[in-house]
């Protein structure tokens, strides 16, 4: 299994395992005390999609194939997220920063499932759904770790869990 697990292509590796554990660099709050993080699956990515892209417009396709599954539904709820944002916004119903940043995450996780489709094989997808199973099955075990050893840290507003605040770390969820 881990054999697989390391078979996966280093980019994908990478943001698994950073997804996982949650690295992040603080750069002061927005404001009502919620920090502005960046997270290390933030830059990463940006790194590995931005060299995907340039190969990209460097091999002279016209288009991605094949074409991920939902990347019309896909589009399509962006498109309705950033109309819901501007409309919002122009209401004064949200705080432009956040609801800009927040967006931006959204999006965030639809480029990390279009990059994952476009690298992995079928063949890598068990590993990918191993190593998957694996953090889960850890998050699963620090969670029970903190609740039976009755551990509280806190960090800026909440309870910690490997460094991601008021929540187990972020694999819990995403994954």
């Amino acid at each position: 299994m881990i054999k697989k697990i390391l078979r996966l292509p280093l980019p994908i590796f990478l943001i698994s395992l950073s997804i996982a554990f949650s690295p992040s660099i603080s750069f002061g709050e927005l404001g009502g005390h919620q920090a502005f993080e960046i997270w290390t699956e933030d830059i990463l990515l940006l790194i590995f999609v931005s060299v995907w892209f340039a190969n990209f417009l460097l091999s002279h396709k016209n288009a991605i194939k094949p074409k991920p599954p939902l990347a019309l539904a896909i589009s399509a709820l962006v498109g309705f997220l950033l109309i819901s944002l501007l409309i919002n916004i122009i209401l004064n119903n949200v705080d432009a920063v956040k609801g800009v940043l927040f967006f931006l995450k959204e999006v965030e996780f639809f480029i990390l499932y279009f990059y994952i489709y476009a690298h992995l094989k079928y063949t890598a997808i068990p590993a990918l759904f191993k190593l998957w199973v694996a953090l889960g099955a850890l998050n699963g075990l620090w969670i029970l770790f903190q609740y039976f050893t009755g551990l509280h840290i806190t960090y800026y507003y909440g309870p910690m869990a490997i460094i991601e605040p008021k929540a187990p770390f972020i694999s819990g969820g995403f994954f």
